[in-house]
């Protein structure tokens, strides 16, 4: 999926990729593994609001590597 989504980017002339996933998420360790690079982390409310979860961003600065994944 990951690497679908990185050929797609290439193809739009992107050249980086961002995304933020749930701080809680078990499977966030598979973007640590294709090379994301943590670069944020924010509160942010779920639902109706009036549920507080915490986000965390990973980066990759050149996407070409995930595009062979």
């Amino acid at each position: 999926m990951i690497a679908t989504l990185a050929r797609r980017l290439r193809q739009a002339d992107c050249a980086s990729l961002m995304l933020w996933t749930l701080a809680g998420n078990p499977a966030r360790t598979i973007y640590k593994r294709l090379g994301g690079q943590l670069i944020g982390q924010k509160a942010t409310l779920l639902g109706e609001g009036d549920v507080q979860a915490s986000e965390v961003a990973y980066g990759w600065l050149e996407i070409d590597d995930l595009c062979s994944e």
